[in-house]
């Protein structure tokens, strides 16, 4: 019980981090493209 609800926070986790990163390159590629390209 308390396992699956590890795995279930790990992977909600993971997607949060994806999510924020997204938005980030996004926010940031907004104003300059080259910072995505960089990377």
């Amino acid at each position: 019980m308390y396992e699956e609800g590890l795995k279930s926070f790990r992977l909600n986790l993971k997607m949060t981090v994806l999510v924020v990163r997204l938005l980030f390159l996004l926010y940031t590629g907004r104003g300059d493209n080259m910072s995505i390209m960089s990377d």
